[in-house]
């Protein structure tokens, strides 16, 4: 199916910037930060990183904000007739590791994001705690947790585990969570035995995009 398709760099800075649609069907591709789009009242603003599918009408004025954000971007796909099957695309982390007897491993959250789901799970008991990063002391960094983006074809940086990070009020957490809105921080996972076990970390991502070919 024919389509256009617009790369809006996200590192310029936007205020209420004119933007005219290609076409009345919009898909969001990839979007890896805030970009807002007002209509002509400038009220409301709609955050193109949540939406993946607008339909557009040909008399809105139409605007686009955004703060500079070095390295990002959101692709748009416009289509004259709307498409019925919409397939998510999700950046996702995932990792596996073996938690020795007692021991614990802190993994770093450093943006706030939405999170289609958050899971750990384990053979043996263990405890998830979060703490907001403004109360946390980075010291050192750990290895880096990677995500996935079929889109862009690059993988994306989006945690680290196994740094050291001081300080911080960890709250309990649950081990799975869906659709929550999640600030910057550190989650502590703890082997509550004394016998080693294995733990696997996922970390999905709703980037707002949509896969149309």
């Amino acid at each position: 199916m024919y389509f256009e398709e617009k790369t809006i760099d996200l590192s310029v800075q936007r205020d209420f910037q004119p933007f005219q649609p290609l076409a009345e069907c919009m898909y969001v591709v990839y979007c890896d930060g805030d970009l807002y789009l007002y209509t002509g009242l400038k009220e409301k603003p709609i955050n193109l990183r949540t939406v993946r599918y607008l339909k557009l009408d040909e008399n809105d004025e139409l605007f686009l904000s955004n703060v500079p954000l070095g390295g990002k971007c959101c692709v748009l796909r416009f289509f004259k007739s709307p498409i019925i099957d919409v397939v998510k695309e999700y950046v996702i982390s995932h990792h596996a590791f073996t938690l020795a007897g007692s021991g614990s491993i802190k993994i770093l959250i450093p943006n706030t994001e939405i999170y289609e789901k958050i899971e750990v799970t384990s053979n043996g008991p263990v405890s998830v705690k979060f703490s907001k990063l403004d109360n946390v002391q980075i010291t050192s960094h750990g290895t880096t947790l990677n995500g996935f983006n079929t889109y862009k074809s690059t993988v994306e940086a989006i945690g680290e585990y196994g740094g050291t990070y001081d300080g911080g009020d960890f709250v309990p957490f649950a081990k799975k969570v869906e659709r929550v809105k999640l600030p910057a921080g550190v989650f502590q996972i703890t082997n509550l035995d004394t016998s080693s076990v294995s733990v696997n970390v996922d970390l999905i991502i709703d980037r707002g995009g949509v896969s149309i070919e």
